[in-house]
């Protein structure tokens, strides 16, 4: 059996888990913030080069209006998020798809569209610094 009376607290070690911790958490947040005002910042310009402006990226919901404007999308297929479950499910498949039409208005293959689904930050970062990336707009088919 366990005798509990042997056991000591030290309070050294308890510090050092606690600023331990601390680091961790600091850490995570600053690279969380460096990483969101960077996916910002490229949000940003390429909004721009797509002819909308580039503060609507920092708008809550505008931002999803102007990027399924830029995709060729109707906005309104925000509306789907009131629906639970059922509508998010929806919503997220109107965005991939969105992201294999913006791939497209940038004269972009639908692998690079593949590449804006599964590494967005990446691949949107692409669009924004890439000189060559214009945006030539959606055609109706």
């Amino acid at each position: 059996m366990y005798d509990v009376s042997s056991y000591q607290y030290t309070s050294a070690s308890d510090e050092a888990l606690l600023a331990s911790l601390l680091a961790m958490s600091t850490t995570t947040i600053v690279i969380s913030l460096l990483v969101g005002v960077f996916g910002i910042v490229c949000m940003w310009l390429v909004f721009q080069k797509a002819g909308k402006p580039g503060w609507a990226a920092i708008v809550p919901i505008y931002n999803i209006v102007v990027f399924f404007q830029i995709c060729g999308i109707n906005p309104l297929v925000i509306l789907w998020n009131l629906l639970p479950v059922v509508g998010q499910i929806i919503f997220a498949v109107y965005t991939i798809i969105g992201y294999f039409k913006l791939a497209t208005a940038f004269g972009k293959s639908s692998g690079f569209g593949l590449g804006l689904w599964f590494l967005s930050p990446i691949f949107m970062a692409i669009l924004a610094f890439d000189k060559n990336s214009k945006y030539a707009g959606i055609s109706s088919k």
